[in-house]
């Protein structure tokens, strides 16, 4: 008990803070999708919504695992040693994206969008590698900093495309959101290389490629790679599917409410569960199993309040915002964002049960749970929006949330932390 109250007063000052950073994350990401929905329109928001999507999916496509995986070891890891890591792993990612652009090209090109595709790609680009950023610096215990860094990229170009777009009409198109959007990542990227210089990087670069390196990390990552990617369509295939069972509009509709769902979700997984994820990682090191259960309970009941709180504070707001939109559909379907925002609790605690395979490094386990994940959801999906339409996602939800609790549950009560909160 004692232990537990320590680290909770301890912690306390730093989450608000860090929270306090990440409502702000919130609160840009939510005036955006209503600025387009107002301005643009609900189909751009769709398209948006489908960028954001494919932007998240890319990142995680193309890290191979490996990035996950050196952040975990990285804890415990000499500068000298990270930054040999982070050399060959950050020049392998950038000619992956090389050999991208001229697929992105041609895409554009057949559907008559060329600098769209193009600025998506940077895009994806600087977004891929200014949240590399903030996982690696909240895993060296450098919380607040992570999240300032991720504000950058996440936030401050939000609030001025905003204020500048009002005032001017002709940057209301998406290629402007996504401009501005590229703009933020690459300033994330820059303050990072920045407070970095120090490190040795000449060094990293002076020796030659060791191509083994490549090899050996990207077969040691290859179950976190396959679970990273089937978590992440997982999580986006929602909306996909709705434009493919109802319309485009519709799926603007439902990001409309989605972003604030995946803004919270994305709060508290940065604002809380990652917070802690080095020091249970610590923990499970040390094979200090009631520190492990200690800090573990104290992250997620951190989790599930601070869900609580901004699904009870949005279930309030966003009806008077949806009215700015003046759009009468996404009035008419209010009700199921309500059912979305009760919905969460039980999604996030799906979300908690399963993050412990990360620090316990039970990474084949996160990967079965995750292709079954994967599974479940397409199966509810399709099944629920056929029978409920746009209804049928909060059915699906709790579906597959309360499956994954027992599974998961059932599978962490074997290992002597028995972590379900």
């Amino acid at each position: 008990m004692e232990l537990f109250k320590k680290i909770w007063h301890r912690e306390t000052a730093s989450t608000l803070s860090i929270m306090t950073i990440r409502v702000g994350m919130l609160a840009a990401k939510f005036f955006l999708t209503i600025f387009i929905a107002r301005f643009m329109g609900l189909e751009e928001v769709g398209i948006y919504g489908l960028i954001v999507a494919a932007s998240g999916t890319i990142q995680f496509v193309l890290r191979l695992g490996v990035f996950n995986f050196m952040a975990r070891d990285a804890v415990h890891q000499t500068k000298a040693e990270l930054t040999d890591h982070l050399r060959h792993y950050g020049t392998g990612i950038l000619c992956l994206y090389i050999l991208l652009v001229p697929v992105a090209y041609a895409l554009g090109y057949r559907f008559d969008h060329t600098e769209l595709a193009m600025l998506a790609l940077a895009v994806f680009i600087t977004e891929h590698f200014s949240f590399d950023t903030f996982i690696l610096v909240n895993n060296l215990h450098k919380p607040k900093l992570a999240n300032v860094l991720l504000s950058i990229q996440g936030a401050s170009w939000i609030y001025l495309y905003i204020i500048l777009a009002f005032f001017m009409p002709e940057l209301r198109t998406l290629e402007s959101v996504l401009l501005f959007w590229a703009i933020g990542g690459a300033a994330t990227i820059a303050f990072a290389l920045f407070l970095t210089r120090a490190w040795p990087w000449a060094e990293a670069f002076a020796k030659p490629v060791n191509w083994v390196w490549y090899k050996e990390t990207i077969k040691n990552a290859r179950h976190i790679y396959i679970a990273d990617v089937v978590t992440v369509v997982t999580l986006y295939m929602d909306r996909y599917l709705i434009a493919a069972f109802l319309s485009l509009k519709m799926t603007g509709v439902y990001i409309l409410f989605a972003q604030v769902e995946n803004a919270i979700i994305n709060l508290v997984t940065s604002g809380v569960i990652q917070v802690y994820a080095p020091k249970l990682i610590e923990a499970f090191k040390e094979k200090d199993a009631p520190k492990f259960k200690t800090i573990y309970k104290n992250c997620g009941i951190r989790a599930l309040a601070s869900t609580a709180g901004l699904g009870l504070i949005s279930a309030i707001v966003l009806p008077f915002l949806i009215e700015y939109t003046d759009k009468p559909e996404a009035t008419y379907y209010l009700p199921v964002f309500w059912l979305m925002m009760a919905a969460l609790l039980v999604k996030m605690v799906s979300y908690m049960t399963r993050s412990a395979f990360y620090p316990l490094r039970m990474d084949k386990e996160s990967l079965m749970m995750s292709v079954t994940a994967m599974f479940v959801t397409a199966i509810s999906l399709a099944l629920w929006l056929n029978f409920f339409e746009i209804y049928g996602i909060i059915v699906s939800t709790l579906m597959v949330s309360i499956i994954m609790i027992f599974i998961t549950g059932r599978t962490l009560s074997k290992t002597g932390y028995f972590l379900v909160p």
